[in-house]
């Protein structure tokens, strides 16, 4: 059987409460009541000797006087049993009551006086022997017992009073209280439950600070990590499959290529006096260029099983440099490089992919300065880290991509893919590095990072201990100049 957490927090602490309220009120009640039956019995018994004691006679405006200072009727009656004065309303018999009010020892209690019925009213009935007989030989002093039954009540009335406005109060109280802590859990439980048809909302979190509101904090965080997965899941899904169509495709092109650029060469060779048609070469160039673009394809999503050889730092700067020239002098885009590598033996891991990174990121600055633009390649090492930038005066990414522009698939151009910049990064963060972008006043700068290697092949000493290379994760944008 369900048993709500409110319910079980609820009904404990409001039968706990009932039973200590509830028998508080009824002991008070109890006392209060025995009290008043105490002084009841007590003031009778005042009466009772003070009027025993006395010598004045029993008159009318006596007994009168008398019951308005005690309470009780009473009645004087002498020998012959006739009446002498009374505060009765009522017709009395002074023999019955004479005959019905035993001379009694010890009297514990109220209820022990004899009670008689007068007029449909019941009376305690003590007797009172006068200390001088004169005119009275007897006198009885009545005592409702209707006002002993009031007594009674208005002793117990109060404390009851108390108990049941007590116990209403603090029931509506803990209802509230657990209301709102059941309207808490269930904002908790809609929350899993729309986490578990995968929407990645929040919940209402609230002011008050408890172990509840830390639940709910938890659970929100845990709907933005599982929304940050569930983007990371179908982006790599999203790459892993166009890594399959890409690379059937890349792998035929490159195939293509490949013939296409022997086919030029095999007719170099055989018409040697056209060696010097620039038209030739530069087709050749842009064949190779576009072999490098077809590799970054095939090295997309897959796990590399062969060991890349490293390269020098030098010529592989002068081979992508030859192999944008051509692109350069086609959209008329001023190119200037600037090395000042003062180790022209410097070399670098994994040669092939940091070319290609490289060339994805002269090619992205092409596009972005666009036709008549200026592009910037340079070069320098310091402690062991190769910093290469490539910088363009082009108008940089939207401002509602610079936080994304490094991720697989996000593109400002209508055509574009959205993978030169990831692939440089990918190329980056496999051999140590990073790659970052900023804005520099009115151009766009890439900065790729990567350490060189030792003349032993291995990384040199000041890059492994770099711990900026030894996490590899991508800075986005700077403020700072290069």
């Amino acid at each position: 059987m369900r048993w709500p957490i409110r319910n079980q927090i609820l009904v404990p602490y409001a039968a706990t409460l009932v039973v200590a309220v509830t028998t508080t009120a009824l002991a008070t009640a109890y006392l209060d009541a025995r009290r008043s039956r105490a002084e009841s019995l007590r003031g009778i018994r005042n009466v009772v000797e003070t009027l025993g004691q006395s010598t004045f006679p029993y008159t009318k405006s006596v007994v009168e006087k008398m019951r308005g200072l005690s309470g009780s009727h009473f009645l004087a009656i002498d020998p012959q049993d006739r009446i002498l004065a009374t505060t009765l309303t009522h017709p009395v018999d002074p023999a019955a009551i004479r005959s019905r009010t035993p001379e009694l020892a010890t009297i514990e209690t109220l209820t022990d006086y004899p009670s008689v019925d007068i007029g449909g009213i019941r009376y305690f009935v003590a007797h009172v022997k006068p200390a001088r007989m004169g005119n009275a030989s007897s006198l009885y002093v009545l005592y409702p017992e209707a006002d002993w039954l009031q007594i009674q009540r208005d002793a117990i009335w109060a404390p009851l009073l108390v108990c049941g406005v007590t116990i209403l109060l603090m029931s509506l109280i803990s209802m509230m209280l657990s209301r709102r802590l059941d309207r808490r859990i269930q904002a908790v439980r809609g929350l899993f439950a729309k986490l578990a048809d995968g929407h990645f909302d929040h919940a209402k979190v609230g002011t008050l600070d408890d172990e509840i509101r830390d639940l709910l904090l938890s659970a929100n965080c845990l709907s933005d990590q599982l929304s940050t997965l569930r983007d990371q899941f179908s982006r790599t899904e999203r790459l892993r499959l166009l890594a399959q169509l890409a690379g059937g495709l890349a792998h035929q092109l490159r195939n293509a290529v490949t013939g296409a650029r022997m086919a030029i060469q095999l007719h170099q060779r055989r018409f040697p006096n056209e060696g010097d048609d620039e038209s030739l070469n530069v087709a050749l160039q842009q064949l190779t260029l576009t072999e490098e673009q077809l590799r970054g394809l095939l090295a997309l999503g897959k796990d590399r099983v062969e060991k890349i050889p490293p390269a020098e730092v030098a010529p592989l700067l002068d081979e992508v440099s030859a192999l944008i020239d051509p692109v350069c002098r086609h959209t008329q885009i001023d190119f200037q490089r600037t090395d000042t590598l003062e180790d022209d033996s410097l070399s670098v891991p994994s040669g092939a992919d940091i070319k290609a990174a490289i060339l994805n990121l002269l090619l992205n600055g092409i596009e972005a300065a666009g036709v008549g633009g200026s592009l910037w390649l340079s070069a320098h090492c310091n402690d062991g880290i190769l910093e290469i930038s490539v910088t363009d005066n082009g108008p940089g990414p939207p401002d509602a991509m610079q936080d994304r522009i490094l991720e697989p698939f996000v593109s400002s151009k209508p055509e574009g893919v959205g993978l030169g910049l990831s692939l440089a990064e990918m190329a980056a963060t496999a051999n140590g590095g990073t790659l970052s972008w900023r804005r520099d006043e009115n151009r766009t700068v890439f900065t790729f990072c990567i350490p060189v290697l030792a003349h032993n092949g291995a990384p040199s000493h000041e890059s492994a201990a770099s711990p900026r290379l030894n996490t590899p994760t991508p800075l986005r944008q700077g403020v700072n100049s290069p």
